[in-house]
């Protein structure tokens, strides 16, 4: 072979990898493209703006008992992506950090995911992605009880990929400081866009349905059932329940995936509009636009509480005065996203009764709320997220989650458990774990691991436990307040007649079942 024949050999070998490893990583790199990085992570941005100003407060009551009051710390301006102004639709606060999703209105397809490191809530700091082949109507964050790893889940819309334009959620692995590895796994759905994700629950709305992530391989989504005009999912890990908030009119739907049941309550008729269910202690908090807002017993079905929608000013479009969503506070405290009327503050009683305090005027349309400890985040359409301060509203008490210990782990003398800890932004973590017990209510001073100050996500290794014998588990976390727990867990040991493929490790002696 001669030198020439060398050349042309060793160009078309070149070529030939280089257009392989192209065809390998097309989609990837198609992908990535249409993630722009818009705010640098720990770096100021220049959208988010210092106010540090008292806000009016609108007091019902005289006297203004509860002695609130309220300050705009922060003005977050809306990202631009590819020439449009975002708005903000979902707000979810974990782990001392701050995550939004993003969609634009009308036909164009922009959006975007945003976190905000608030550890330090005097300098906060802000990382916004823009994207342009997606917008998003609602977030979560979910953690691997198996792995510990946490993953930020958005349910939205998709540009066509793959031929694909309609309903997706798209799943981020979060890094171990907390932010969104632009590689996401996407899930096509059916029905127009996906309108909330909670959990591993996922609900899309028109000629959409209920869709759950597969919680062991977090591989693929599986239909569950159809839902008519779904606008809001919520998991209650009490009683181990989806219940989904149907709009056209307002449904809620208990029960879900197994045993649904239908309440009929009326209200949001609005094509398209924001309505957002929150879950609380077995209560569900249903916004239902130009009804108001209902709490209803999600075991019973009865209704609990019903507060009516704002009045509408003479004059006004009445569309712009309804009651898009609602977040549950400590002390009964509720705060009301009312559209152009701002922000409600409300107090339940417990007993059947909400009493309204008072109201925020942001000069904006409020579609979203998000209170969590000292603080309150109202998402403002396109006038962004305004953060603001809040006194004589008591922090809240730490958040914890039980992780059950899943079917691999279980042996006849361990399991793997878990749990997560998310800040209440006031008192300060001193110690989390899981206890167990083959008592029906495990307390930490039972058996119990120790994972350390701060908030986050942990799993626990569960030895010297006895063969085919029941036990109970719980996460816990301790503050200068006390002991706080997560819900109960239970799992049943493999009984020693119980034929198994486990393998004992030599290097630490422990069962692993296979």
């Amino acid at each position: 072979m001669n030198r020439r024949q060398n050349i042309w050999l060793i160009t078309l070998t070149l070529i030939a990898i280089l257009f392989a490893q192209c065809s390998k990583d097309d989609s990837l790199f198609r992908r990535d493209s249409n993630y722009l990085v818009l705010d640098q992570v720990n770096q100021p941005s220049s959208r988010l703006e210092t106010i540090r100003q008292a806000l009016s407060f609108n007091s019902f009551k005289a006297g203004n008992e509860d002695q609130l009051d309220f300050s705009l710390e922060y003005l977050l301006s809306s990202p631009v992506v590819e020439g449009a102004s975002v708005q903000a639709t979902h707000i979810v606060f974990q782990s001392n950090k701050l995550y939004l999703s993003y969609n634009t209105r009308g036909d164009l397809i922009r959006g975007g995911m945003e976190v905000i490191d608030f550890a330090d809530p005097s300098d906060p700091r802000v990382s916004a992605t823009g994207i342009r082949d997606g917008e998003f109507s609602s977030l979560d964050i979910f953690t691997n009880p198996s792995t510990g790893s946490s993953y930020l889940m958005l349910a939205g819309k998709g540009w066509p990929v793959d031929g694909h334009e309609g309903a997706q959620l798209r799943m981020f692995e979060l890094d171990n400081s907390g932010y969104p590895i632009l590689d996401p796994q996407i899930f096509n759905l059916n029905g127009f866009t996906g309108t909330d994700v909670n959990g591993l629950g996922i609900v899309s709305g028109t000629n959409g349905g209920l869709y759950i992530l597969d919680e062991v391989t977090l591989g693929f989504v599986e239909w569950q059932l159809d839902l008519d005009d779904a606008r809001s999912i919520a998991y209650d890990a009490i009683s181990n329940q989806y219940v989904a908030l149907l709009g056209n009119p307002g449904r809620l739907v208990t029960g879900l995936p197994n045993n649904p049941h239908t309440i009929e309550l009326g209200g949001i008729a609005q094509e398209g509009s924001k309505a957002i269910l929150r879950v609380s202690n077995g209560l569900a908090f249903v916004s239902l636009g130009e009804e108001g807002l209902m709490v209803v017993d999600i075991n019973t079905g009865s209704i609990k509480a019903s507060l009516a929608g704002p009045d509408v000013p003479s004059g006004e479009n009445e569309l712009n005065y309804v009651t898009n969503g609602v977040s549950v506070h400590s002390e009964g405290y509720l705060f009301i996203a009312n559209g152009a009327a701002g922000v409600f503050v409300a107090k339940y009683d417990g007993l059947g009764e909400i009493e309204v305090l008072g109201s925020i005027d942001l000069d904006a349309s409020v579609n979203y709320v998000e209170a969590r400890g000292e603080y309150l985040f109202a998402a403002t359409g396109t006038k962004g997220v305004a953060i603001i301060k809040m006194s004589g509203v008591y922090g809240m008490d730490p958040i914890v989650t039980t992780n059950k210990p899943s079917y691999e782990s279980i042996t006849k003398t361990g399991a793997v458990a878990g749990g997560l800890v998310d800040h209440n932004m006031s008192n300060e973590i001193l110690n989390k774990g899981v206890c167990w017990s083959t008592n029906s209510t495990p307390l930490k001073a039972d058996h119990s691991s120790s994972h350390g100050p701060g908030v986050g996500s942990f799993v626990s290794q569960l030895n010297e436990l006895q063969p085919g014998t029941k036990y109970y588990v719980r996460a816990y976390a301790t503050t200068d307040h006390g002991v706080f727990y997560g819900q109960i867990e239970s799992f049943t040991t493999l009984a020693d007649t119980e034929e198994s493929d486990d393998l004992i490790d030599s290097r630490d002696g422990r069962e692993y079942r296979t």
